[in-house]
């Protein structure tokens, strides 16, 4: 779940340094390319200096890279992977192709979509649990 939470810290960190500049506050377009190309290698850098676990470090490097969607996970990796693409977190930012983005959610609901009942059941009882 902590990776889940941190695969993206090198966007947030990119943010938060580009706010500090007026030249970059009014290049939003600039800033969203620099994060595109950046935010995972940054997030490397920064989970490095934070003593992240390098097998946890592995399993992020690379999170938003296209890739052949497995059939079934075979590592964190694969997990924070497919996980991004069922939350939509791909297309949105990115700009990574819509029809290949589509294609990756046809074939991870195909495998997945028995499961969301279940999912949504157990999100409930955990949300329960903050309430």
């Amino acid at each position: 779940m902590l990776a889940g939470l941190i695969h993206d810290l090198g966007a947030f960190y990119m943010l938060y340094r580009a706010a500090q500049y007026d030249e970059l506050r009014a290049r939003p377009d600039t800033v969203r390319y620099l994060i595109i190309q950046w935010h995972e290698s940054i997030g490397d850098t920064l989970f490095h200096a934070l003593g992240v676990d390098e097998a946890m470090i592995t399993a992020l490097r690379d999170h938003d890279q296209p890739r052949p969607i497995p059939a079934t996970p075979k590592n964190l990796a694969d997990v924070i992977f497919m996980a991004n693409i069922l939350a939509g977190g791909l297309f949105e930012w990115l700009g990574q192709d819509k029809e290949t983005v589509a294609e990756w959610e046809r074939t991870l609901n195909e495998s997945y979509l028995s499961l969301r009942e279940e999912i949504e059941q157990r999100t409930t009882e955990l949300r329960a649990e903050f309430v």
